[in-house]
């Protein structure tokens, strides 16, 4: 004969291991996308390595006042965005490097993420403002003192540095993005 006890006891029992599965592959899913977003920071950190080129700027001026007879107002425009690109780049990798995603809770993670692709955007349009505004003005000087071959091959020069740039930055906003839905996905 069927007890009902029984059954009842095995019924709850069976509702209470289901709920623990449940929630083990709640926690293992959020471990999972916390590792894919470390990893994401890692690559994202990794790329503005690259930062200390800027600091090479200031060493450049030398040879854009020596032999291009660039201005010193133009000389030291881009002295100062060297080092501002410089500094940025090192600031921003400390800043994305600066929290652990494992030990904060959601809610953190993703304002930190958040304030990573604004930045991010932010810094992406004024780069290309002054990157623009510091290249037409060289441009236009080399033009003017009748350096026309440089100034062509400095455009040319400008275009693949443009596209390349373009790919990476592209690239390093498609890590970041990637970073923050990760943690919305860990939200939901």
């Amino acid at each position: 004969m069927i007890d009902l006890e029984q059954i009842k006891n095995e019924w709850s029992s069976l509702i209470i291991e289901n709920e623990a599965l449940r929630q083990k592959n709640i926690e293992l899913t959020r471990r999972l996308a916390t590792e894919r977003v470390r990893n994401n920071q890692q690559k994202l950190a990794r790329s503005y390595r690259t930062g200390y080129i800027g600091f090479v700027f200031p060493l450049m001026t030398i040879i854009l006042y020596k032999a291009f007879d660039a201005s010193i107002p133009l000389c030291l425009a881009y002295a100062l965005f060297g080092i501002i690109i410089g500094c940025w780049d090192l600031w921003y990798r400390k800043f994305v490097k600066g929290i652990d995603y494992t030990a904060v809770s959601t809610a953190q993670a993703l304002t930190h993420a958040s304030k990573i692709v604004i930045y991010q955007n932010r810094a992406t349009a004024i780069s290309i403002i002054a990157t623009a505004l510091l290249l037409g003005a060289l441009f236009y000087e080399m033009f003017e003192f009748g350096d026309n071959d440089i100034a062509f091959g400095g455009i040319v020069g400008a275009i693949v540095g443009g596209i390349i740039g373009a790919k990476k930055c592209l690239n390093n906003h498609i890590i970041a993005r990637r970073m923050l839905a990760e943690l919305r996905s860990i939200e939901e």
